[in-house]
């Protein structure tokens, strides 16, 4: 019988992730690590990658959803 994994919960991982990004701003904060350097850190240390901006799908998207907030 295999053993249970454990189950996901979103509620931790979105307090995993606020600790994560509270520890980046203060590592930022007291200059112990530049931008460039967490940029590389959280990005899994990928080189040479550039970012060029949503896509046209996401920016689709994102209009979509500015519209219907615009008609509440």
């Amino acid at each position: 019988m295999k053993p249970k994994a454990p189950r996901f919960s979103f509620k931790d991982r979105a307090a995993e992730k606020a600790a994560a990004r509270e520890r980046d701003e203060e590592l930022l904060r007291s200059g112990e690590v530049s931008p460039a350097d967490m940029a590389r850190a959280n990005g899994g240390f990928v080189r040479g990658a550039r970012y060029k901006g949503p896509s046209k799908r996401m920016q689709a998207l994102a209009a979509f959803l500015s519209s219907d907030d615009d008609r509440d």
